[in-house]
């Protein structure tokens, strides 16, 4: 039993090894091993407290005064959607 048990963590640890990362999660990988300063920002379009960082402009004057900082904007939970559209509203997204 204990044999059959090691086999299948294996077998999981394997699986979870092989899985293909979206290009997403490649860029974030890249961005927290760069070591050029970067920012990333986990956040959500319908997060009350995000909407206010955004509307206030605080992320706008924060990119902008620091052009030599990579910043990426992660939107989480948010039902498959990216969140850029709100992003270029204000400014941040290209």
């Amino acid at each position: 039993m204990l044999l059959v048990r090691f086999l299948i963590l294996i077998v999981l640890l394997t699986a979870a090894s092989l899985r293909a990362e979206s290009p997403a999660d490649q860029a974030v990988l890249a961005a927290i091993k760069s070591p050029e300063p970067t920012v990333v920002h986990l956040w959500a379009p319908w997060c009350s407290n995000c909407q206010v960082e955004l509307k206030a402009g605080g992320w706008t004057k924060i990119v902008n005064e620091n052009p030599q900082v990579k910043f990426y904007f992660v939107s989480v939970w948010n039902d498959g959607q990216d969140g850029r559209a709100l992003l270029h509203k204000f400014g941040i997204a290209e």
